[in-house]
């Protein structure tokens, strides 16, 4: 097959071998992929600038003839995007969206319209100078829409139980995996996330992409917390850059 020209997204990379690498993707056109680099920790002249977490590159791709890798015959970086690693606010933020996608994406899965929302984000997170406050309220949008890509973002505007308006529930609650509910709606034993009100209206305005109530920190750690048992309802597991989020934008 011929070899495909393309956009990406380092994801992770894992050393192999002696001079080999196994890079995880996502792609314009693929979504998201594993890649073969053969020689690619020797070969400055086929990587140019490197295979790093947060660049937008332009890959050259091939299907191997068997397993589900394909091979990386080249790169180059089109954007290094150093902003984010030069400030750890940017940089936790942007280490959570990688994890998110490697780890909730399919194979194939976050290509066309998806990718290029991950990297209009990250695009954003490299140049965004209004401070910590709006930088959480960038990337909660980032993983609303990320649910919505997954067809699992719950709606924000009703009760998943009552169907009431969720506007008017006295006690907001985000239940992982059935949605807003009021306090008073949990069956015995479930456990859900308190938004209260502040906390639904700072969701109402990041999916409406406003960030008008980015500094009401409150909001922000309600928000954090019920996204955080969205991920874990889904994966089965805490990401591997919690810790590191929670250090930087706060427990």
């Amino acid at each position: 097959m011929t070899p495909d020209s393309t956009e990406a997204i380092v994801l992770r990379t894992t050393p192999f071998a002696e001079a080999d690498v196994v890079v995880h993707l996502v792609t314009s056109s693929h979504g998201r992929i594993g890649a073969f680099a053969r020689a690619a920790r020797r070969s400055r002249r086929r990587f140019r600038g490197g295979l790093h977490p947060f660049a937008l590159l332009r890959v050259t791709l091939a299907p191997r003839r068997s397993g589900d890798l394909w091979s990386l015959r080249d790169s180059e970086t089109l954007d290094a995007r150093p902003g984010i690693g030069a400030d750890l606010h940017r940089m936790a933020a942007g280490s959570r969206l990688l994890d998110l996608l490697l780890h909730s994406l399919q194979d194939g899965e976050g290509g066309g319209i998806a990718f290029e929302r991950i990297r209009r984000f990250l695009d954003w997170l490299d140049r965004e100078t209004r401070g910590p406050a709006v930088l959480e309220a960038g990337l909660h949008r980032m993983e609303l829409l990320l649910l919505g890509h997954l067809g699992l973002l719950p709606d924000l505007h009703a009760s998943a139980r009552s169907g009431q308006d969720a506007g008017g529930l006295p006690e907001p609650c985000w239940l992982p995996g059935v949605g807003i509910i009021d306090a008073a709606e949990r069956l015995p034993g479930e456990s859900a996330s308190p938004l209260g009100g502040d906390g639904l209206a700072y969701l109402h305005a990041i999916a409406e992409g406003s960030f008008r109530r980015a500094e009401d920190h409150d909001a922000r750690r309600r928000t954090r917390d019920a996204l955080d048992r969205q991920w874990r309802d889904l994966l089965g597991r805490d990401l591997q850059s919690r810790p590191f989020y929670r250090e930087i934008f706060g427990a």
